[in-house]
């Protein structure tokens, strides 16, 4: 297939303007987290019995009680089903369609992940699939080369580089793409065949402020081990019932890591995914909302793997958790800015869709305890 190199200058030059909005670079992220841990240890405080510092502690309580009760009203919401006729009024020429696939030592997955993307409902010559891999990663490389399909295929390798994230190699591949419409998928993910089908059937009919779809995301491990099983619970809850909830009534969803799809004139506006977040996606859909886009989620989903271990899960949840406290940090820099781009919908979905988990852990664990 048709191969690329990026050398480590065109790199850097892509973090940079990648950089230029609303970016975690420079540990901003950190300000928010020591003040979160303050405030964390104030309210445990006071929940101990210090009375100078209960009144932390009886906000805390308050706070993590309304977030629990505006995720309890997502259970008593129904979401629209008038959309299922939706292949069938979708009559227009097909664009290109570009999927940006990010790998690093993932070799053994690949033959799997090229044949899930060949079962797509889209016309072959109308996909623009661009694996992007470190240069270091021979490997994934030349199982690339073996197994994907030249026709509608592409390699882009990536020099040696700072950082080396997920989306420093995303932001390339979006410089690179020729589609009207982007897609973002992982390694392990089979997507439905149908969802690029329904997600543009979504922007013919959504309108030019619909800024991204996302699919729902669904695992095949779950019963692997009980860590698989929840992990499997909670994507259920996330998906098919937080989620629609919040986009439905605030127009905002934090993003999913996989499976989003984006005209690509909306995220060369907004600059492309932030190379120094931990949770580019969420922090993106943070920006999709400062731009005064909204959002939709779609019914095919992706199937991928839930981590089957405790310390596979600690290790992705840690990360989830130290990225929203990020995009927190980021975004509320200048909280007066933030509320007069978001409306007070959005702000809303912003904080119960991000600013609830890192709370949730910190906030939920000692007011069981006490």
């Amino acid at each position: 297939i048709k191969t690329d190199y990026i050398d480590k200058k065109i790199c850097d030059e892509y973090c940079k303007i990648a950089s230029r909005n609303f970016s975690a670079y420079g540990n901003k992220g950190r300000i928010s987290a020591v003040m979160y841990l303050i405030i964390l240890v104030l309210s445990i405080i006071g929940g101990l019995g210090m009375e100078s510092f209960y009144p932390f502690y009886f906000i805390a309580c308050i706070v993590s009680f309304l977030l629990a009760f505006g995720r309890y009203a997502a259970i008593f919401h129904k979401k629209d089903k008038s959309k299922e006729d939706f292949p069938k009024k979708t009559g227009q020429i097909a664009p290109i369609y570009s999927i940006l696939i990010a790998l690093y030592k993932e070799a053994d997955v690949v033959e799997e992940l090229v044949k899930n993307l060949e079962n797509l409902n889209w016309p072959r010559d109308k996909l623009d699939i661009i694996f992007l891999c470190e240069e270091d990663d021979i490997s994934t490389q030349d199982e690339i080369i073996k197994c994907a399909n030249p026709l509608n295929s592409r390699l882009i390798i990536l020099a040696n580089g700072m950082p080396r994230t997920k989306p420093r190699a995303l932001n390339i591949g979006l410089e690179y793409a020729i589609g009207r419409f982007v897609c973002v998928y992982d390694a392990e993910d089979r997507p439905h065949p149908m969802q690029l089908r329904q997600a543009f059937f979504e922007f013919c009919n959504g309108g030019d402020k619909l800024g991204v779809v996302q699919a729902p995301l669904v695992t095949h491990n779950d019963k692997e081990s009980i860590i698989a099983s929840l992990f499997t619970l909670d994507y259920a809850v996330w998906f098919r019932v937080l989620l629609p909830f919040i986009c439905d009534f605030t127009g905002f969803i934090p993003l999913g890591g996989t499976s989003n799809h984006f005209r690509k004139s909306t995220l060369k506006r907004l600059g492309g995914w932030d190379p120094y977040n931990l949770t580019e996606d969420a922090d993106l859909g943070v920006k999709l909302g400062r731009f005064g886009y909204y959002s939709r989620i779609i019914d095919f989903p992706t199937i991928e793997e839930a981590p089957p271990k405790i310390s596979q899960w600690i290790k992705q949840r840690t990360r989830w958790i130290h990225g929203h406290i990020q995009t927190i940090g980021v975004h509320f820099e200048n909280p007066y800015e933030l509320l007069s781009q978001l409306s007070l919908q959005k702000f809303l979905g912003l904080i119960l869709g991000i600013a609830a988990g890192p709370l949730f852990v910190g906030l939920r664990i000692f007011m069981l305890i006490f």
